[in-house]
């Protein structure tokens, strides 16, 4: 159980440090897709993400801001859903 407990502990540090590492603007992004609705699904790293960097999955496309780049994000839909037109 503690090993567990203490792998969860792990994951829970790592994902704080890698939001603290996000830049600003997309730090924005986030806590405005998560206070609409969108969840965090995962944190990972490696592609699509540069080698130190994390890359941020949500369940859902964006749904706080138009799908397209400004403001200093370029959008870009990586897997679009399948149906969508």
């Amino acid at each position: 159980m503690q090993d567990v407990t203490s792998n969860a502990m792990r994951q829970r540090v790592a994902k704080a440090i890698d939001l603290a590492a996000l830049p600003h603007v997309l730090r924005a992004v986030l806590d405005a897709e998560l206070a609409a609705g969108n969840a965090l699904v995962a944190v990972e790293h490696g592609f699509p993400a540069a080698p130190c960097g994390a890359v941020f999955k949500l369940a859902s496309p964006l749904r706080s801001r138009a799908h397209s780049s400004g403001g200093g994000i370029s959008y870009r839909e990586l897997c679009p859903l399948i149906g969508e037109s």
